[in-house]
């Protein structure tokens, strides 16, 4: 059973703003042109709401941490001191299961926003027996759907020129990301979601989070920011600076594609920060593949084994993090291919 519902914002954690505003001042790169576009763009477009939501951790993190231990609450963050952040209503698709779940996944979007494939995701999600809801952290900025898909049809052209010419509308459409106080907003968005999301039957405080791109540096980012995750999925995300992993207390598994050069370039130190810091992570990296491999709607990136793959070890690092080793299932793999052998085929 799917719908969608409309969530609001609360206060975030002392401190949240000014880390977001002066992040969201560091450089940006623009937006790329040609065949490196359909791979980087995302990213690129990206890069101040990634490095601002890092920053934007770090700093949440701490006071949120002694609010809990104040409250003796993962919730008790929501007593700490408001920001424009609270109170903005925002809409989320939720799939759930047929039965009572067996624990909740967030699933945050690529920059493309709340588009099928994210929805799909929710959806198989579900039929594995969890609560998925996929918060929408782009309409309110004007990237619906229809938007983004519109934007996709660009960035995955196969036509160079169409490409090229589309890099103004790109720019202009995803220049809100870019304001410091966008990753403020989003962090608030993604804990009004995990508030939503633990207070459903049979959740019981198993919650965890996959994202894509930009999902995937929320990922990173929500779990440094609330405690209350317990696993973290990121697929080709920006990872933390070793002041916000310092705070993450959830396993995390990421999973990168081999030829996702300015990702690639940064693994090492990012995983020197989380190991570093005690965390339990591991990443994986799919030879062969670039950025966005799993995403089925972009025929120039996806790869179905690795997709396939990645969605086997995804159930079972869930399975296994959430409490729930002993009923693993196959499920779906993008594209439809049935991924209960992994091979994607």
């Amino acid at each position: 059973m799917a719908a969608m519902i409309t969530l609001t914002t609360r206060s975030s954690p002392t401190g949240i703003r000014s880390a977001a505003d002066a992040a969201g001042t560091a450089a940006v790169a623009d937006t790329v042109s040609g065949d490196a576009a359909s791979d980087r763009t995302e990213s690129s477009a990206t890069e101040s709401s990634a490095t601002a939501s890092s920053a934007t951790a770090s700093s949440a993190t701490a006071s949120s941490a002694a609010a809990s231990s104040t409250a003796g609450s993962g919730t008790a963050a929501s007593s700490a001191a408001a920001s424009s952040a609270a109170g903005i209503d925002f809409p989320a698709y939720v799939a759930r299961p047929g039965r009572i779940p067996k624990g909740a996944v967030i699933v945050i979007h690529e920059i493309w926003g709340l588009v099928d494939h994210i929805t799909g995701i929710a959806d198989r999600f579900a039929a594995e027996g969890y609560l998925a809801v996929a918060p929408d952290l782009l309409s309110h900025i004007g990237v619906d759907a229809n938007v983004g898909y519109e934007l996709q049809q660009i960035l995955t052209s196969p036509d160079e020129a169409v490409r090229t010419a589309g890099q103004p509308r790109l720019r202009e459409a995803l220049a809100p990301l870019r304001a410091p106080g966008f990753a403020e907003w989003a962090i608030a968005a993604l804990a009004a979601t995990v508030d939503h999301v633990e207070l459903e039957e049979g959740v019981d405080g198993r919650i965890g989070v996959v994202g894509f791109c930009f999902g995937g540096t929320y990922s990173f980012a929500l779990a440094a920011a609330d405690s209350r995750i317990r696993a973290a999925v990121p697929f080709y995300g920006t990872g933390p600076d070793a002041e916000a992993a310092g705070t993450i207390g959830a396993r995390i598994l990421a999973f990168y594609g081999e030829h996702d050069e300015a990702l690639m370039g940064t693994l090492p130190s990012v995983t020197a920060s989380l190991e570093g810091a005690g965390v339990d992570f591991e990443a994986k990296v799919y030879p062969g593949t670039g950025h966005a491999f799993f995403n089925d709607s972009n025929p120039r990136a996806f790869d179905r084994p690795s997709a396939a793959d990645a969605w086997q070890r995804t159930l079972a690092f869930l399975a296994e993090s959430l409490g729930d080793a002993g009923s693993l299932g196959g499920g779906q793999a993008p594209g439809g291919a049935d991924a209960s052998d992994g091979s994607g085929a």
